[in-house]
């Protein structure tokens, strides 16, 4: 009877902790999504391919792609990973200048700087300063003996950024290895520049009233070679022609618009000389405004600055946001609506990468399926955001989307409660029959 006791506990025991390992998998299968489409190549073993994620199959997919899977003919899992199409800048060396020399008077500054050990080429030169709201002239030259001046650069420098976000504290020189640098900032040129805008603007709800003049304080200049400095991104995009509503008793202009893309950048179609307007951006998961998160404010503007055109008509977010319904609030004040004809939404383009796991196999992309998991393979530690440009890839077409047929929703949530009250009633029985093996041993004795 003990012996016959002590097997059935090991069976239950057994059973406990072998069946939720084998069940909890949740084995998913091309069944579990709505959309399907075949990845047209023959695929070899070994091969390392690359597939770009139209916006079409985004707009299919759950959390950001979240829920795309790859499977063969035997309806094998094949792992792969989803990148950005963005190469991160290289390295920059940065050259701090020396001054040698600090001319001040009262209608222009001249001030002589020194590169210490002028080697490789530099084509930029940035200007590091405390000041705000400010509009300077800058001519930059280069010499090699401090004698002989040849002229790299005439440009402006600003910041206007008390009434909206534009700042520029740098001048492209060309490739130079000039040890010597000569920038004469022409003091004279300002007044001028101010009265323009003011001029240019009026009756409208911007002023350079603000501005006082005064001598631009400097902490640093650097000189550097950008030419790889800078990230490099392929962008995705898509065109709305939203509804536009103005209230002209709270002075804002609203556009509505629905959208499950991964855009990080909205930019707007305006019809319209200049302006300069505030705007907000907010966004919401379940479709009712009270349920709004602002997401960034900005400002949209276009006028001339030192006889250059200076625009602004995009919106940039830090990071995709997971609503499914947007709103902008553009801030109209006493001037005019403007008139907005059209919003596209841009994102960093989805790049699938994957390896083959056999020869002539017919693999078939899926997606579209709440419940699934997003996956998480090996390749992703293989294949990063900062090495992916390193490795030869061959390029796949994806067929027409189709829709799947046989579609059943995952269960995958609900098999588990299932297996967890199963494995609760196991117990349950488990410990009866540990208590009824006790309790028969006691009734031996005391018999």
């Amino acid at each position: 009877m003990k012996r016959k006791i002590v097997s059935s506990s090991l069976v239950l025991l057994c059973v406990v902790f072998y069946c939720p390992a084998k069940l909890w998998a949740g084995r998913i299968e091309p069944s579990n999504f709505r959309y399907s489409a075949i990845l047209n190549e023959k695929i070899k073993k070994g091969a390392f391919y690359r597939v770009i994620l139209p916006g079409a199959i985004l707009e299919g997919c759950e959390r950001f792609g979240h829920d795309i899977r790859i499977f063969d003919k035997e309806n094998r899992e094949i792992p792969f990973v989803v990148l950005d199409n963005r190469i991160p800048p290289k390295k920059t060396n940065r050259y701090a200048l020396e001054v040698l020399s600090y001319d001040d008077q009262a209608t222009r500054t001249k001030i002589v700087l020194k590169r210490p050990n002028p080697i490789t080429p530099v084509n930029r030169m940035e200007i590091d300063s405390p000041d705000r709201d400010f509009n300077k002239a800058v001519t930059v030259s280069g010499s090699s003996d401090l004698k002989n001046w040849k002229t790299l650069a005439r440009e402006s420098i600003y910041d206007f950024s008390s009434r909206v976000n534009l700042r520029k504290m740098y001048l492209q020189l060309g490739n130079n290895t000039y040890p010597y640098f000569q920038l004469i900032i022409d003091e004279e040129k300002e007044k001028g520049i101010f009265q323009n805008i003011k001029l240019k603007f009026n009756g409208m709800d911007f002023s350079a009233s603000m501005y006082t003049k005064k001598k631009l304080k400097v902490s640093r200049f650097v000189v550097l070679d950008d030419t790889e400095g800078h990230e490099k991104v392929i962008y995705d995009e898509f065109k709305l022609l939203p509804s536009v509503l103005t209230d002209p008793t709270k002075r804002v202009t609203e556009i509505e618009f629905n959208s499950v893309l991964p855009f990080s950048a909205l930019e707007f179609a305006i019809d319209h000389p200049y302006y300069c307007r505030p705007v907000r951006l907010y966004g919401t998961a379940t479709g009712r405004k009270k349920d709004s998160v602002l997401i960034k404010q900005d400002s949209l503007y276009s006028f001339p600055i030192s006889n250059q055109e200076q625009t602004k008509k995009h919106i940039d977010i830090p990071m995709a946001q997971g609503y499914r319904s947007y709103r902008v609030v553009i801030e109209n004040d006493v001037n005019p609506p403007l008139k907005i004809e059209a919003i596209t939404l841009r994102w960093a383009q989805k790049q699938l990468f994957f390896i083959g796991l056999d020869d002539h196999q017919e693999y078939r992309l899926f997606w579209g399926s709440p419940t699934v998991e997003e996956g998480n393979y090996d390749i992703a530690k293989m294949i990063r955001a900062d090495n992916w440009f390193n490795q030869p890839t061959l390029s796949i077409q994806i067929s027409p989307i189709a829709q799947n047929p046989g579609y059943r929703p995952f269960k995958g949530k609900d098999d588990k409660s299932l297996i967890e009250k199963n494995i609760l009633v196991i117990v349950i029985i488990l410990v009866v029959i540990v208590v009824a093996f006790f309790l028969f041993q006691l009734w031996k004795k005391t018999a």
